[in-house]
């Protein structure tokens, strides 16, 4: 007996993997039962609106979506540098965005605000019947990803054969290492890194996003406190030794070098 789909607007920060999961779960459930919402250019089917539609994609840009008892949400986020590079490149390919030094220090900046506030409100804060999906788990081990994602859509027996399957159909894998950014610059990027340091869960040292366990699956919400608090002071201390170590490494000089020196790749887009 085919069972019916949960509700699940899954809370996105852009470039975290949603088009892979989209297509992943697209190739699972079928059309006849993964009645799929982009909701900034699909209003007429979103949920509320259209009866069918059980999975909505949401980047909540505002960061004013209400939390809904009708729903579940599945969160999908990623190591914050490797996302504000992955967007920027997207916004420069679609025109939005000028392709500069300038602009991408700007757009970093203000990118890594929101994705502190994105990160806060869906993961760290409590959400009810939440599943929160790393982009790493879903790059690295798909298949148990993948299973753990169709359990909370509502597919308790889930099919593991067709979930490899599905996975081998699709080209898993990173695209890119951001170093190899063409406005890459060490002392930009220890600097834009600096901003994350006392962020639970997120390892500047070793490029990671190391979601708390607590958050991720919490026995209770008193229990994913405490670890979030725990990390938290780990994190404050972290960010006092990059602090200190800023100090000694990075002035305004250098790093008006440092972006100048990498003005070139404009005019060489075979270096990206």
């Amino acid at each position: 007996m085919t069972t019916e789909l949960h509700i699940t607007e899954c809370m996105t920060f852009p470039r975290s993997g949603h088009s892979l999961l989209g297509r992943l779960l697209n190739d699972y459930f079928g059309e006849q039962r993964f009645h799929y919402c982009e909701m900034y250019t699909e209003v007429e089917k979103r949920i509320g609106v259209d009866g069918a539609t059980n999975f909505q994609k949401n980047h909540d840009l505002d960061l004013e979506t209400t939390i809904h008892p009708d729903r579940q949400y599945l969160v999908q986020i990623r190591y914050p540098i490797e996302s504000l590079v992955s967007w920027f490149k997207l916004k420069q390919a679609r025109g939005e965005i000028d392709n500069s030094a300038d602009q991408w220090v700007n757009f970093a900046l203000q990118s890594a605000s929101f994705w502190s506030r994105f990160y806060r409100k869906w993961v760290l804060d409590p959400v009810p019947r939440r599943l929160i999906l790393n982009y790493t788990d879903l790059i690295e081990t798909p298949i148990e990803t993948l299973q753990s994602v169709v359990r909370f859509l509502g597919d308790d027996e889930c099919d593991v054969v067709r979930i490899e399957a599905c996975c081998a159909n699709q080209r898993i894998e990173r695209k890119s290492d951001y170093r190899a950014f063409k406005f890459y610059g060490r002392e930009f990027f220890t600097l834009l890194k600096g901003l994350f340091a006392a962020v639970p869960g997120v390892d500047i040292e070793n490029d990671l996003l190391v979601v708390p366990r607590a958050l991720v699956n919490p026995d209770d919400s008193q229990t994913a406190l405490q670890a979030t608090v725990c990390e938290l002071k780990d994190r404050g201390n972290d960010l006092k030794r990059l602090v200190s170590r800023l100090s000694d490494e990075i002035d305004a000089q250098h790093l008006g070098q440092s972006l100048v020196a990498h003005q070139w790749a404009c005019d060489n887009p075979a270096a990206e």
